[in-house]
């Protein structure tokens, strides 16, 4: 079964359209429709997209006056039941969409056409492993009346029964209409789609002046809707449009269609018009002809079939959405490591060779009876590593090797060199086993982490204080914050437990355990945003761990019962899947580490009932 549940999240000028889905065969399809009436009606004026090309291929977002279901999700090919247009298209990792000022799509309205509207999502591949993927568009609005109105012309082909000839390295579709309409146009942006033969989709206007070219792009490109040059579309003018394939590496005809073995020959034209004018377009927007074949084969522009230059950083952008997506159950350390016996794991890291470093306190637990009324834990030596470490908490490996440890029974963080010989103190932050709120003291650290670029030090100085603080590289203090940003009654940190930082070193990310959200700000403090629930929805009750990697965030709950990992795209901070284990079940999760090379999750446990254990999963 493809849906678990959907998600439609009303905020002040923001619908956030999502649903919770597992794609479990080739090409499936999901939609999810929202009811218009009963909100203020609005104009949509934007459109941010919560998804990847690795896990989907395309989106769509329709208008309808009467869609296929009026409620929840379904499969399948079918959208409006009356009256659809296209409001928004994704593909290909492409950046959001916000429409010039002055212009949006009118929906919601007494007179309008569009009162629910439908996210139709693709596909492309099942997932491996129990993925919960939470792709969605975010729809910003405005109450404010505009002074145009915005639509979506799609040219599209319908060469189902000729198709795409194997061998040929230009094969053209051609696409043309006249426009009847006596409403003038006014493009301003334009998205092209194909699948992995196309090579140039581009689309131009023929008037009494000659040709226009309205736009052209590789559909290998991630595919967002690109600014066009101001003209305008008078009555009688000849639309037209082209898709160039190579078709070289195919031995049989290719048709179009609708499936990821056939191809698509789409442009996207958007525009707007005046408020006061009427719709030329009252059922659909939409070229799917070729009015004027001969012309467009003899006088189209050159320029606008032209191939343009190799662009390898957009490509690597678009990613290869024709590779299964998918996390599997990996390996299980429990009990002892190397003949050590394994205790509660509160930290993991990575050193240098990319080796894996498990911090955890053996024999010894956190319990209530380790913790007095001063909130200083009683000086118990745990011998079993040395006589170095009290309660172990958290660890960091720097870029240099430098290995940083807290503990929240000393009550220290502490900077080491490792060597055949053991752990040397290169020296500490804080003083042992006496707690405080001042710069000279800590109570209870919970994490560490040191920037990539200048060594700075960030401490999560978490279970009293509530607070992040920034030495330098040398552990001069430098400032501090309590995270007092937010909405409502968590505007405040309540428990920082870990701390991660990005490659640069401009992002720092706090696990605020009580709050159940991620808090990201910049190097010195200044709120950034967060990474938390849906409005309507709760997925997680904590978080214990995040980590940042590669551009994304995972993070994990921690509670008995929510043994989900999270993944969440770090520039919209937004959750993007989740991933359930399904040979193991977590419990109490503490700390969570991606591998430098991002192939492989671990999980480290605090549970009193299996003891330590470390959990492996694997990115595929």
């Amino acid at each position: 079964m493809q849906v678990y549940y959907c998600l439609f999240i009303w905020l002040v000028h923001v619908w956030n359209v999502r649903c919770t889905s597992v794609p479990r065969r080739l090409e499936e399809i999901g939609h999810v429709t929202i009811r218009l009436p009963g909100y203020t009606p609005q104009m949509a004026i934007g459109f941010e997209p919560i998804a990847e090309s690795s896990r989907v291929h395309h989106i769509l977002i329709y208008g309808c006056r009467k869609p296929f279901k009026e409620n929840g999700m379904w499969k399948g090919g079918e959208t409006c039941m009356l009256s659809g247009q296209i409001l928004y298209a994704w593909g290909r990792n492409a950046l959001p969409l916000f429409l010039p000022s002055g212009v949006g799509f009118s929906v919601g309205h007494e007179t309008d056409s569009v009162k629910y509207i439908v996210m139709q999502v693709h596909y492309a591949m099942p997932f491996k492993g129990k993925i919960l993927d939470y792709t969605g568009v975010k729809l910003h609005f405005t109450e404010e009346q505009p002074s145009f109105l915005a639509s979506v012309y799609l040219f599209v082909s319908e060469r189902s029964k000729i198709g795409i000839k194997p061998g040929v390295k230009n094969f053209a579709v051609n696409i043309s209409c006249i426009y009847n309409g006596a409403v003038p146009l006014y493009p301003f942006a334009f998205r092209v789609h194909t699948h992995g033969m196309g090579r140039v989709v581009s689309a131009a206007l023929k008037n009494e002046s000659g040709w226009t070219v309205i736009g052209k792009s590789n559909p290998q490109w991630p595919q967002l809707f690109n600014p066009v040059k101001s003209f305008v579309i008078k009555n009688q003018d000849l639309l037209a449009a082209k898709c160039i394939f190579d078709s070289r590496r195919q031995n049989k005809t290719v048709y179009i269609g609708s499936t990821g073995s056939d191809e698509m020959c789409n442009f996207y034209m958007m525009y707007y018009r005046e408020v006061a004018a009427e719709d030329p377009f009252p059922n659909g927007a939409v070229c799917n002809g070729n009015d004027e074949e001969a012309i467009v084969e003899q006088e189209y522009p050159i320029s606008a079939l032209q191939k343009l230059p190799s662009r390898p950083e957009l490509e690597e952008k678009a990613g290869n959405f024709l590779q299964p997506f998918g996390i599997t159950d990996g390996i299980v350390l429990e009990k002892s490591i190397a003949g050590e016996t394994l205790g509660q794991v509160s930290g993991l890291a990575f050193d240098s060779s990319g080796r894996l470093v498990v911090f955890h306190r053996a024999e010894r637990k956190w319990t209530a009876e380790l913790v007095l009324s001063s909130n200083i834990l009683i000086p118990t030596v745990c011998y079993f590593v040395t006589l170095r470490f009290y309660l172990p908490h958290g660890i960091h490996i720097s870029s240099q090797n430098e290995y940083f440890t807290t503990d929240v029974g000393s009550q220290l963080i502490t900077k080491w060199k490792i060597s055949k010989d053991g752990l040397r103190e290169i020296f500490h932050l804080g003083e042992k086993f006496v707690s405080g709120n001042d710069r000279e003291h800590f109570c209870l650290p919970t994490s560490v982490v040191t920037s990539p670029v200048d060594g700075s030090i960030y401490v999560s100085d978490g279970y009293c204080n509530s607070r992040v603080i920034k030495f330098t590289k040398d552990g001069k203090y430098v400032t501090e914050w309590t995270g007092t940003f937010g909405r409502g009654t968590m505007s405040y940190s309540v428990l920082p437990h870990d701390i991660s930082i990005n490659d640069d070193g401009t992002r720092i990310y706090v696990s605020d355990r009580q709050n159940a959200r991620v808090q990201v700000f910049d190097s010195n403090g200044r709120g950034i945003g967060e990474i938390s629930n849906f409005r309507n929805k709760t997925l997680f009750h904590s978080v214990y761990s995040a980590h940042y990697k590669g551009g994304h965030v995972y993070f994990i709950s921690g509670v008995n019962g929510e043994g989900q990992i999270f993944c969440a795209k770090s520039d919209i901070l937004s959750v993007m899947y989740s991933y359930v284990p399904s040979k193991f079940y977590t419990q109490m999760a503490h700390i969570i580490r991606v591998s430098p090379d991002g192939q492989y999750i671990y999980v480290g446990e605090i549970s009193d009932s299996t003891g330590g254990r470390v959990l492996q999963v694997c990115n595929m």
